[in-house]
């Protein structure tokens, strides 16, 4: 198995840019971790943040986007990244940003916003520009999509409450996305060997938490990192295809 320090210095992805679309005040969201699941609670209060969606992934034209950078061919490359990873999970959510002012974060929900998607994969207009910040090459961006993907398909699989069951928090299910998560970019880094994905490594350390009695507990960094570590070697060491990744990871939260 890849080392921790390996799986950071060579992980990757191909996002650089996307838009931002500005969106109403509205009432604050309960507090949680990045990376999380849409409580019905708080559904009802990010739909009222003027979200800006595109259709489906995968499915999109330019007339459709409703979110830009200024910039038309980086609009596509993100479009092109996002059917990649629609493509790797065989999931169609619908994906668009939301004014996340109270607190930066990026969600999913089983709810389809969308008609003919598999849910929906909200991205906060700040947490964005902030990664973009951090990693102007998209890294952490494409690192948070990837996970938010792999919710989506838990719930397509109809899984989430096997990982859930009899536990205190939804770690297994936020390590469950880690995973599959680090297999997407392993499997990105077998195609383009040369590329990098420090920033991301790091960004996947920063989003642990030590919340440990919180039912929003995520996981340590050591955890999450762990977690994408080990997915990471599914794909780009072993080769091993999307269907076999979902079940190791299954595998490797029901025993943590």
């Amino acid at each position: 198995m890849l080392s921790r320090r390996a799986l950071i210095l060579t992980m990757t992805c191909t996002c650089t840019a996307s838009g931002l679309v500005p969106a109403a005040h509205a009432k604050s969201l309960s507090r949680s971790s990045r990376g999380c699941q849409v409580s019905d609670a708080d559904f009802g209060r990010i739909r009222e943040r003027g979200m800006a969606l595109g259709r489906n992934v995968g499915d999109l034209t330019e007339s459709d986007i409703r979110r830009t950078t200024g910039n038309a061919g980086m609009d596509r490359m993100l479009d092109q990244a996002l059917k990649r990873v629609s493509d790797t999970f065989a999931v169609i959510p619908g994906f668009g940003f939301y004014d996340d002012h109270d607190g930066e974060n990026a969600w999913a929900t089983s709810r389809v916003l969308l008609q003919r998607t598999d849910g929906t994969v909200l991205f906060g207009d700040r947490m964005f520009s902030t990664l973009m910040r951090f990693d102007p090459g998209g890294g952490a961006v494409m690192w948070t999509i990837a996970h938010e993907f792999a919710h989506i398909w838990l719930y397509k699989s109809g899984q989430k409450a096997r990982l859930l069951a009899g536990q205190p928090s939804v770690r297994r299910v936020e390590l469950h996305a880690d995973f599959l998560a680090g297999f997407y970019l392993g499997a990105r880094k077998r195609e383009q060997s040369g590329i990098s994905l420090f920033n991301a490594g790091r960004d996947i350390w920063n989003s642990g938490d030590t919340l440990y009695n919180d039912p929003s507990h995520h996981g340590t960094p050591a955890d999450r990192i762990a977690a994408a570590e080990a997915g990471f070697q599914v794909s780009y060491g072993e080769n091993r295809g999307a269907k076999e990744a979902f079940e190791a990871a299954t595998q490797y939260v029901l025993g943590r």
